[in-house]
């Protein structure tokens, strides 16, 4: 059924609940999915709940800013089961009765009090307990990603392991806990545990790269729990420019401000700077920071969101805050895995326009809340290539690096549940 200007919506019964940093929840009464927006979807909502139609809702946001859709919003309230009618018409039924009511008071009453009782644990505790939430929370979900990293791997020159599946669903769980866990107990005690618990090689790689005087480029992957990657780097005495997409579920100024007070709370007393989209801007900066021998950590290896795919994917993007980027991102196509895949070029480009070595970051579970940060050999380009061919030759090294650790542990590489998206067609 299509949807315009003139079109009129009822919503089901609606629990709208406030996530961390500024997100919010909205799901039907006794349902299974919900959505998550910000404040500018709850006013859409509210709006639309009060029956003005969508044109009207779009022409008040107009007033306000630069011409919005709703469009994304409803595409998704629909997906989810939150809409009971459009202009008269029924879409979906209620979906209450004993069991429902019970699954939902428990999911969206009971696991919020648990969450926010677990962070008053100390951190060892902690883990165990956002594990055991996150077991019952969000084993369904992860599951299905599960079985889609074990499909992608089928189509790969790489044997599947026995239980592959189990065996990424299990770092999918304690990626979760161990990044929730970090960033939400005090920064001492985050601190403390990252010393105690990350055993460092090749530290002299990166004394090597920053030796040049040039900056160093390092390029991490999705390896375990990533996101501890910056803040590993900050307790090196590193200042570090982080380039990293935001999402719906990340809070860019809540991240900010916690890697600031990271720094603040340490004795290195570093600087840190996100670079949320890669415009024209923070090109200029990243080139600025690079000669006074500062970091910048970029992520490779995952397909990233382009939102001038198409109108729906710009919108989408624009209304979410998806991603702003005015630019395709660059692609080049390499082997992994045995297969042609487009990975992001932007780690090459940089280091080709700034001269800047390519230091490989992998940060691998060991065991059980114990890790292995590992810094590969730098990447150089020779002088006397030309600046397009230095570019390719470090991405091609690069990407050989990242086939290795993706042959070598392949439960622990995220980049398998998206891998269909960025591998090239035969």
């Amino acid at each position: 059924m299509g949807i315009d200007a003139a079109t009129v919506v009822r919503f089901h019964r609606l629990l709208i609940r406030r996530g961390q940093g500024g997100v919010y929840y909205v799901a039907r009464w006794g349902g299974k999915s919900q959505i998550a927006t910000r404040e500018r979807g709850i006013a859409a909502i509210r709006a639309l709940e009060a029956g003005h139609s969508v044109g009207q809702v779009e022409q008040s946001f107009a007033q306000e800013r630069k011409k919005t859709s709703i469009q994304p919003l409803l595409q998704a309230a629909l997906s989810a089961g939150l809409i009971e009618e459009i202009n008269g018409a029924s879409i979906s039924k209620s979906e209450f009765n004993p069991f429902t009511l019970g699954r939902f008071w428990f999911r969206h009453s009971v696991l919020p009090h648990c969450r926010s009782a677990i962070r008053r644990l100390p951190i060892l505790m902690q883990r165990w307990a956002v594990f055991g939430v996150s077991c019952v929370a969000d084993r369904r979900p992860l599951i299905v990603r599960a079985q889609t990293a074990e499909t992608n791997m089928r189509d790969t020159a790489l044997n599947v392991q026995n239980r592959f599946r189990n065996s990424y669903l299990y770092h999918l769980l304690w990626n979760i806990a161990d990044t929730e866990t970090v960033f939400a107990c005090p920064l001492p005690e985050a601190r403390g545990w990252l010393n105690q618990h990350v055993q460092w090689t090749g530290l002299e790689n990166l004394e090597r790269a920053r030796s040049l005087q040039k900056g160093v480029i390092c390029a991490g992957f999705h390896f375990s729990a990533s996101r501890l990657v910056a803040p590993l780097l900050l307790s090196r005495g590193l200042d570090l420019n982080l380039t990293a997409t935001p999402s719906p579920n990340v809070d860019l100024e809540e991240s900010i401000r916690w890697h600031e007070e990271f720094c603040s709370a340490g004795l290195e007393r570093t600087k840190f700077r996100q670079i949320a989209n890669v415009d024209l801007p923070s090109v200029r900066a990243l080139l600025a920071a690079l000669p006074r021998n500062e970091v910048v950590l970029t992520f490779p290896d995952m397909h990233t969101i382009n939102p001038n795919f198409d109108e729906q994917t710009r919108k989408r993007c624009n209304f979410f805050g998806v991603a702003r980027a005015g630019f395709q991102p660059p692609t080049i196509t390499v082997p992994v895995a045995g297969c042609a895949v487009k990975m992001n070029e932007w780690a090459g480009w940089l280091a080709a326009q700034s001269g800047a070595p390519v230091v490989p970051v992998m940060l691998l579970r060991v065991s059980n809340g114990h890790f292995l940060m590992n810094l590969e050999t730098p990447i150089v380009a020779p002088n006397e290539m030309e600046r397009s061919d230095r570019a390719t030759f470090v991405n091609t090294e690069l990407f050989r690096v990242l086939d290795r650790y993706v042959c070598a542990y392949p439960s622990q590489w995220f980049g398998w549940h998206r891998f269909h998206l960025q591998r090239v067609a035969s």
